[in-house]
């Protein structure tokens, strides 16, 4: 599973998705493709950084 933000009203493509999943299993999590646990702000935010989930909030398998 991979996240990214996407703009207002655009509607993901499978295409678009599976190319996500696979950035981000060549490459860990980024701004192009983040996970729950290790995710992004929006572009355009102050905070460029990765921002990390508290470890009760994610699922630990």
């Amino acid at each position: 599973m991979a996240a990214w933000w996407i703009p207002r009203g655009h509607i993901p493509t499978v295409a678009e998705a599976e190319e996500r999943v696979h950035h981000l299993r060549a490459h860990g999590p980024t701004p192009h493709a983040f996970t729950l646990k290790v995710h992004f702000p929006p572009p355009g935010d102050e905070a460029a950084g990765p921002l990390h989930s508290p470890d009760d909030w994610t699922c630990t398998v």
